[in-house]
C-alpha cells in the first residue's frame, strides 16, 4: 500500500487515457494516475510561456528573457559577462609582443605586470638574466658555509666588523664578503681550487684567471677587493685580520 496524494492506494494494472498525449496505456500503476509518462506530467504542469520580459545584457547588450523572481537592477547573460561587468583589472602593454592584456589591481601589487604570457616573459632576455642571477643566489643561500669561510667570518666578528655574507655584486658576481661601510669585497680562496702556488691543470686555470676578471671588473666599478689564501686565514689569522682592519679604518 501507498500514499499518493494524501490518500491510500495501491499498485494494479490499469488502463488509461494519457492527459497530455493523448495516448491509450495499460500497466501496473497506482489509482488515479492520469498520465502516460513523467514527461507527461512535466510538460502538463509547465506554463506554455513564463511570466517575464526580454532585456538586455549589462554587459554584452546580448537580449534574454528575465523571469520576476530573476529580474534585477542590472541582468547579465552569463557567468563571464557577470565578471567582466564586476571587475575593476587595469589594462597593461606587454613588454615583448607589444599585446594589451589586463591584471586585477591586487594581482597587480604583488607582481610586476609586464608580460602578457609566460611565453613572453620567458622570450624576454631581461627576464632571462635577471632569472639565472636569482636561481644562483638561491643556490648560494642553500649551501652550508665551509670551514673556510666560518674561519674567516670569525676573524671579521673579533674585528666587529659589520658584513654581510654571499652578496650579489655588480649584478654579475655572487662574493664571499661584503662589508657595505667601505664599499669592500672579500674572497676566501681555497688553495687547491683557486691554485695556490700556480695553477697546475686546466681547470684550476680557468679559476686563476675569472678570478682576475672579477677583480679588474670590480675596481673598475669602484670596490675594494681583497683576496685571503686558506692557509693565510687558518695559520696566519692576525696578519689577515691586520689587513682587514687597515681597509675598513
Amino acid at each position: 500500500m501507498r500514499y499518493i496524494m494524501g490518500m491510500k492506494t495501491g499498485y494494479k494494472v490499469r488502463t488509461i487515457t494519457c492527459q497530455k498525449c493523448g495516448k491509450i496505456s495499460t500497466k501496473r500503476r497506482p489509482d488515479g494516475q492520469k498520465f502516460c509518462s513523467l514527461a507527461c506530467y512535466r510538460a502538463s504542469a509547465r506554463p506554455e510561456r513564463k511570466t517575464g520580459r526580454e532585456r538586455q545584457c549589462g554587459s554584452c547588450g546580448k537580449v534574454i528573457w528575465v523571469t520576476p523572481a530573476s529580474e534585477k537592477p542590472i541582468n547579465y547573460c552569463s557567468v563571464a559577462c557577470f565578471n567582466k561587468a564586476q571587475s575593476r583589472k587595469v589594462q597593461y602593454v606587454c613588454k615583448v609582443c607589444g599585446s594589451p592584456f589586463e591584471w586585477s589591481p591586487s594581482r597587480a601589487k604583488e607582481n610586476n605586470p609586464t608580460y602578457c604570457s609566460i611565453e613572453c616573459r620567458t622570450a624576454c632576455p631581461e627576464w632571462k638574466r635577471n632569472a639565472v642571477i636569482a636561481g644562483n643566489l638561491a643556490q648560494q643561500n642553500a649551501k652550508k658555509p665551509t670551514g673556510l669561510e666560518l674561519a674567516g667570518c670569525a676573524l671579521l666578528d673579533a674585528l666587529g666588523v659589520e658584513y654581510k655574507t654571499q652578496v650579489l655584486i655588480c649584478d654579475k658576481f655572487t662574493v664571499d664578503v661584503f662589508v657595505p661601510s667601505r664599499n669592500l669585497v672579500i674572497q676566501w680562496d681555497g688553495d687547491y681550487w683557486h691554485g695556490y702556488g700556480g695553477a697546475k691543470d686546466e681547470r684550476q686555470k680557468k679559476r686563476a684567471k675569472l678570478d682576475r676578471s672579477q677583480d679588474a671588473y670590480m675596481r673598475k666599478a669602484g670596490y675594494t677587493v681583497l683576496r685571503f689564501w686558506e692557509h693565510e686565514v687558518k695559520k696566519e689569522g692576525e696578519s689577515v685580520s691586520e689587513n682587514i682592519r687597515k681597509a675598513v679604518q
